[in-house]
């Protein structure tokens, strides 16, 4: 589904939990992957910083929840234009990179996130363990659009992607 909308308050967020709640339950002993562009978090799960490079901190619960109760194992996502693959609390997370391209490659001044800066595609094959394939294919071109966003070209895109945090912030307990 749409990892924009937790935290939203937009009517589509209820709709969004009711959807997955629906799914796990329906999933009986299987054990679930989630797809969503963005990843969960960075490097773990108890990381407070509000970031447009994964979901808010006060939303990870919504999916964090059936990692420990044994019911999601694999969360799969983009967005951030580098692969990467690891255990983080309890579920295995896949960054799947960027076709198009990629942003910082030298690391220069994007923060440091641990994936791997190379346009390409995955295979990932489903069972009791999955089994991924990384392909960086020599005919796709690493264009690094870094310069362009470090030099504010991000533009209108930003607000999309997170920046700013455009939705209402949850209410104060």
């Amino acid at each position: 589904r749409q990892s924009l909308i937790p935290g939203s308050h937009l009517p589509a967020e209820q709709e969004q939990a009711a959807f997955l709640e629906d799914a796990i339950a329906t999933a009986g002993a299987r054990r679930v992957a989630v797809l969503t562009h963005k990843p969960l978090c960075l490097h773990d799960v108890t990381e407070t910083a509000n970031s447009a490079a994964c979901w808010r901190p006060q939303t990870r619960e919504l999916l964090q929840r059936h990692v420990r109760e044994g019911k999601v194992a694999l969360i799969i996502s983009g967005h951030l234009h580098e692969s990467r693959d690891r255990i983080i609390a309890g579920a295995r997370h896949i960054w799947l990179p960027g076709l198009a391209f990629v942003i910082d490659m030298p690391s220069e001044w994007r923060m440091v996130m641990g994936g791997r800066k190379r346009v390409g595609h995955a295979t990932l094959e489903l069972g009791a363990a999955p089994a991924i394939t990384w392909h960086e294919p020599a005919s796709l071109l690493n264009i690094d659009i870094g310069g362009w966003m470090r030099a504010g070209g991000i533009g209108l895109y930003g607000p999309l992607a997170g920046e700013g945090l455009p939705y209402p912030q949850s209410p104060v307990a």
